[in-house]
């Protein structure tokens, strides 16, 4: 209660923090009850920073498996996100970081204000605005606000990306969700991604995954951290929770303490403020004045409160035309009419509306946009050594088709999966094959494998569907690594192989056998519920039995895995791989189906029973 009045409370609820402003300038911070959708709920709201009106909804650095509840966040109470203030709409996220439970010792202090309010249920974006479809962020962001140095410290950035998305109800999915529904173990229950983090960057236009940061809080790669520097003029956080340029890294040994904040509106007093200015009185003598914040007319003597605005920081917000024609003729004096939702500044004689900032941001988006299509364009014009070598050179995370030189050619249009595969770390893997294993077109006494030609070329630019390709990249691509990739029933895995060659081609083509240690199981992996004879297990490339002429209708891979119900490789009757086994013709032996098999797991003559599962497979070098 202030002079009287009560507002805020159980009885009398407010719509935001901001409106508690609004109606009580001199409200303190602390708790208040709020109207919801769930009816009148209490707020721990924060009426000093940037102008007060910010609600806290999460008192914790760890973020994937603090509980969400339907109950009061307060800054000192055990960890847990606020599901209480969902579905309303916001305008500013806020990230408080301090070494300690006391805000006076915060190191890292922002906002992420968007361009049009949103839900708190859609807090992650995918797939627009900013954000890419393969990884959820902050998108959708106007400017970033340093509450530290109390400067907005960016207009450019538009991500802050989290760790890989694989359906809105799992992983980070999930979070949009347990803002407005209570989650009592998290929205991480299945923590499929170790990278997460709130973060901004100064110098990029995306922050988090491989981007340096200017501040962080989060995980990256299992690694959990906090990332500050002394201030916002550069990046300070590498990636893996790792300083550059003088950066300060906590980790989990150290005391972290973190608060989430949000606000829905701005609260008047940040856009009303006293307005002082000086004037030469008669005798020379320079003579302070303010303009009434309720009448609107000019006052000598300076602002009642030491800290408001002066004259040319300040702005004069007036409800009509009328009122503003009353204001003192005061050369680049800046003034709000409420009516019209407009900007004026005075000149000599008149006033004059000024472009709004909303106005010239879209005019800068669109400039952006256009520059982002152009350097897109010029992209698309060169020839690459490998995809590998796009991305060194352009930094693009985009997967899709870009032009690899051959020599034949000049340049031939290869798909490039530019970040990590599930199995195959790293990004810039480039398409060599693709193989159906119900067709015999890559059977192991196919031509393809020993010659240099190509096959439905337009297979090689469309990803992971069931189209069959080989491209130049089989002769043309070196490689220190195959990323190799089966899909059955839909399910999609893969295993990455370390291996340094020329091309694919001088590995394969002659026929001969060269081995890899790549184990057993992890060749199993790539085939839920597959199976190999137990001995034997040779594997590599060029993988045949020891006596072909004895045994000619033994199984046999060009890349992959055999085995043998004998303890030798003379006659194996199991394999796993590509390029693999037999013509039709040839599977007359332990009831095999006369349907070929050239890529996936092909299992006869063994204990555990015949297995025949055809793959999909795929072939990636980097």
């Amino acid at each position: 209660m202030i002079d009287g009045y009560s507002y805020g409370n159980v009885f009398d609820p407010a719509v935001d923090c901001s409106d508690i402003m609004n109606n009580l300038p001199e409200a303190m911070t602390g708790v208040y009850w709020i109207k919801t959708d769930k009816g009148p709920r209490k707020a721990w709201c924060d009426m000093e920073t940037d102008g007060g009106g910010f609600i806290i909804v999460q008192n914790s650095p760890v973020s994937w498996d603090v509980p969400s509840q339907s109950i009061l966040v307060h800054p000192l109470d055990s960890r847990r996100w606020s599901s209480l203030f969902g579905n309303m709409f916001i305008r500013d996220f806020r990230v408080q970081i301090s070494t300690s439970k006391s805000f006076s010792n915060t190191k890292a202090d922002w906002y992420y204000r968007f361009n049009s309010a949103r839900k708190l249920t859609q807090l992650l974006l995918f797939d627009k605005d900013g954000c890419s479809s393969h990884h959820p962020g902050i998108g959708d962001v106007q400017l970033i606000k340093d509450l530290r140095n109390k400067k907005t410290v960016s207009t450019q950035f538009q991500c802050s990306r989290f760790g890989t998305h694989f359906h809105k109800s799992l992983g980070w999915g999930k979070m949009n969700d347990c803002l407005g529904s209570p989650c009592n173990s998290g929205f991480a229950v299945l923590k499929l991604t170790t990278t997460g983090s709130f973060s901004f960057s100064v110098v990029s236009s995306k922050s988090g995954i491989r981007n340096n940061s200017t501040a962080f809080i989060g995980c990256d790669r299992g690694k959990c951290c906090a990332c500050y520097g002394p201030s916002s003029d550069k990046d300070y956080c590498a990636p893996k929770c790792q300083s550059i340029n003088g950066g300060t890294i906590l980790s989990e040994k150290n005391e972290i303490h973190a608060w989430f904040w949000v606000r829905t509106t701005l609260p008047k007093r940040v856009w009303k403020k006293c307005m002082e200015y000086e004037k030469t009185d008669q005798g020379g003598k320079i003579i302070k004045w303010h303009v009434d914040d309720d009448s609107g007319v000019p006052r000598k003597g300076p602002c009642s409160y030491p800290g408001d605005v002066r004259l040319n920081d300040g702005v004069a917000v007036v409800g009509n035309n009328e009122t503003l024609q009353r204001l003192p003729n005061i050369e680049g004096l800046l003034s709000y009419r409420a009516d019209n939702k407009k900007l004026y500044l005075r000149g000599k004689h008149h006033w004059k509306a000024m472009v709004n900032e909303g106005e010239v941001q879209a005019l800068e988006r669109k400039l952006n946009e256009s520059n982002k299509r152009l350097l897109k364009l010029e992209q698309d014009s060169k020839v690459y050594a490998s995809c590998r070598d796009v991305l060194k050179k352009t930094g693009r995370v985009k997967h899709g088709i870009y032009k690899i030189k051959v020599p034949e050619t000049d340049y031939t249009n290869v798909y490039c999966h530019m970040t990590s595969l599930p199995g195959c770390a790293g990004g810039g893997w480039t398409l060599v094959m693709k193989i159906n294993g119900k067709k015999e077109t890559f059977h192991y006494s196919s031509s393809y494998w020993s010659n240099k030609q190509t096959y439905n070329l337009g297979g090689g630019m469309t990803g992971f569907d069931s189209q069959e390709t080989k491209l130049p990249t089989y002769w043309n691509t070196p490689f220190k690594e195959i990323c190799l990739g089966m899909k059955v029933n839909n399910e999609l895995n893969f295993i990455s192989i370390p291996y340094q060659a020329s091309s694919l081609f001088s590995v394969i083509a002659d026929g001969s056998y060269r081995s890899t240690n790549t184990g057993r199981a992890k060749w199993l992996s790539l085939v839920k519920g597959s199976g190999l004879q137990r001995y034997c297990n040779r594997e590599g490339f060029n993988v045949q039995r020891n006596n072909r002429q004895r045994y000619p209708s033994s199984h046999s891979a060009r890349i992959g895995a055999i085995g043998n119900n004998e303890n030798d490789c003379n006659s194996p009757d199991s394999y796993l791989g590509f390029g693999a086994g037999l013509t039709s013709s040839k599977r007359t032996f332990c009831s095999m189906p006369k349907a070929s098999n050239t890529c996936g797991n092909s299992a006869h003559c063994r204990s555990g029973g015949s297995k025949e599962m055809h793959a999909m497979g795929y072939i990636f070098v980097r």
